[in-house]
């Protein structure tokens, strides 16, 4: 499956995985099944979608 990787400077809106978020110190992985955005105050925040 075809993932990009971004940068948290890189996401500037709400973003669907799937999709890897590259950090200095880590790797957040977001499923297919989530999306994710940076918050007001540069908190990540991940929505997982409900089956």
């Amino acid at each position: 499956m075809d993932t990009p990787v971004l940068t948290r400077e890189d996401l500037t809106r709400a973003t669907d995985g799937p999709l890897l978020i590259d950090e200095f110190d880590s790797t957040i992985v977001v499923p297919p099944f989530a999306r994710a955005q940076v918050d007001e105050v540069g908190a990540l925040v991940l929505e997982i979608e409900h089956a």
